[in-house]
């Protein structure tokens, strides 16, 4: 449920307000599978039975509130302002499976929240922008504030061990018996993190074909986290950090441009997964930095972005031996990527694109991880998404996709891969008026070969993808 409201003070100033619940609940929530102890992975099973349990949950309440104030103060001058408020509320209890072969049977664990898990989140902006000429040259100056507080409040997680004698497959899965752990201990707040920057930018035209964007932030960033056991401070980290950006564009005609650019950014530190021994700690902040090569062209209604990167960040992992989740080294992600969108004829549109990616990690302490690929991280991406706005029937377009993810690691020394997976996603959408409002009708098959496959996000877990999927839903417009 959400909604927004606009008020427009004068004709100058805009004053915006929108606020948004969400309630979501999923029982038989998806089974992870560990393959730390296993030299091979085996073949993705069926990915429409389920290897969890009814009473593996994921319950979620999210609510956020938003005021946004912009206004022209003169035709040189504009203020934009925001406040924010968000507040999260979880509840988890999940099966884990955990691999003992290669033909992929497994042992299983329950982990779960000992309490609700609770992030309130504050942010607030302001920006003021400035335009004045010197000379010849055109100024756009931005000076600005942004700030950012986090705090959570959880007991924790727990693991609770099925008998390690009982030996499930994956080819005839069932859950054990719910075992009614309780998730009702008391909370305490384990993290306070707040972030302050100013920002000073100057958007420099040079000419009608050269500008340059230079600017500079003074990031400050405290961050507290205490046991949930007990509240006592386990860590506190104090950053601050002035950080450069600088872009150089030029304007080879109208639509076609060039540019490069340098970003440096203060960013929090990972936070350790639930299956380290230090889970939920947040490591201390640290400097990413990006470099950037590309180009954009506007082709009729289509526009074509391409580009070369190269970003550097902390790297972290968990130790297989102790399990503690620590950084080491950094990740260095290079890559090039093209993308489109836009209509390519009268009723036909399209959006997608693709990537290469080299990632490995550098200046790492641990040698056997120096020059390896972090886990879940393809090498190839590719994305195609398209509508064909049917002549015979105004208001129904028919919908379809393809996706494309390379192979990625499962381990940190890149002992174990899976393959990469292609899928496909059918559909139709149909816009029509009901009672005077617009109305949007969607329906979408994913996955519609129904393909089965593994996919990760790390932490030497891996997950079965979708199987193929039919949805349905309705939006309107008052």
């Amino acid at each position: 449920m959400s909604g927004a409201i606009d008020w427009h003070l004068s004709q100058d100033t805009l004053l915006s307000f929108d606020a948004a619940h969400y309630h979501y609940k999923l029982e038989y929530a998806q089974a992870y599978f560990f393959v730390n102890n296993i030299t091979r992975i085996p073949t993705a099973p069926d990915a429409s039975k389920n290897y969890s349990a009814p009473y593996s949950i994921m319950e979620g309440d999210y609510d956020t509130q938003g005021l946004m104030l912009t206004s022209k103060l003169n035709e040189r001058v504009t203020l934009r302002s925001a406040l924010r408020h968000g507040r999260i509320d979880l509840r988890y209890s999940g099966v884990r499976d955990r691999m003992v072969n290669n033909a992929g049977d497994y042992t299983q664990e329950m982990m779960y929240y000992r309490s609700p898990n609770v992030t309130t989140e504050e942010r607030a902006n302001v920006f003021l922008d400035v335009a004045f000429d010197t000379g010849a040259l055109a100024h756009k100056v931005t000076v600005g504030y942004i700030g950012n507080q986090v705090e959570v409040s959880s007991a924790g997680t727990s693991t609770y061990n099925f008998p390690a004698a009982t030996i499930l497959s994956l080819g005839n899965p069932y859950y054990q018996p719910n075992p009614n752990v309780n998730t009702g201990n008391p909370a305490y707040t384990t993290q306070r993190m707040r972030q302050n920057n100013l920002l000073l930018a100057d958007d420099i035209r040079l000419d009608d074909h050269w500008s340059v964007l230079a600017g500079a932030t003074r990031a400050d960033l405290n961050d507290r986290n205490y046991s949930s056991s007990n509240g006592s401070l386990t860590s506190a980290y104090d950053k601050q950090a002035v950080t450069p950006s600088l872009a150089l564009t030029y304007k080879v005609r109208p639509g076609a441009m060039v540019y490069t650019s340098y970003i440096e950014a203060l960013e929090e530190g990972a936070t350790a997964p639930v299956t380290a021994a230090n889970a939920g700690d947040v490591l201390k902040p640290y400097l990413s930095t990006q470099y950037e090569l590309g180009s954009k062209l506007t082709l009729g209604e289509v526009d074509l972005k391409a580009a070369l990167f190269r970003i550097e960040k902390d790297s972290a992992y968990t130790d297989p031996v102790t399990k503690i989740f620590s950084a080491d080294g950094r990740q260095v992600h290079r890559g090039a990527e093209f993308s489109f969108t836009g209509k390519v004829s009268e009723r036909l549109t399209l959006l997608g694109g693709f990537s290469v990616l080299d990632a490995k990690l550098t200046k790492t302490t641990n040698v056997a991880l120096q020059g390896k690929t972090p886990q879940a991280v393809p090498e190839k991406l590719l994305r195609l998404y398209g509508e064909y706005a049917l002549p015979s029937l105004p208001g129904l377009a028919l919908t379809g996709g393809l996706s494309h993810t390379g192979a990625m690691w499962a381990d940190d020394l890149n002992t174990l891969s899976y393959p990469g997976v292609t899928t496909g996603d059918i559909g139709m959408r149909y816009v029509s008026s009901l009672a005077g409002h617009r109305a949007t009708w969607r329906v979408t098959v994913s996955n519609v070969t129904g393909k089965d496959y593994w996919t990760s996000k790390g932490g030497s877990m891996l997950y079965l993808g979708s199987p193929r999927t039919l949805a349905a839903s309705a939006s309107f417009e008052f």
